[in-house]
């Protein structure tokens, strides 16, 4: 995504988190715990993952209709 400015798209919060830490260490303060994730929707995610075993069963010759299968 190089047409993204810093602060925009799925990474604006861990670039917001890192300005915030580089404020801190350049006014000497003591900075807490910050946990960051990447602003990605899960659905699109699932979708991407989900596109991914489908592609990996067709390679190995398997169906869609795999994927639900229990085998235990």
């Amino acid at each position: 995504m190089p047409t993204l400015k810093n602060g925009h798209g799925p990474k604006a919060p861990i670039y917001k988190a890192l300005h915030g830490m580089a404020d801190k260490m350049l006014q000497l303060e003591i900075q807490k715990n910050n946990y960051v994730s990447v602003a990605f929707p899960r659905f699109l995610y699932k979708m991407a993952a989900q596109a991914g075993w489908r592609q990996m069963i067709k390679a190995n010759g398997g169906s869609r209709k795999d994927l639900g299968k229990n085998v235990y």
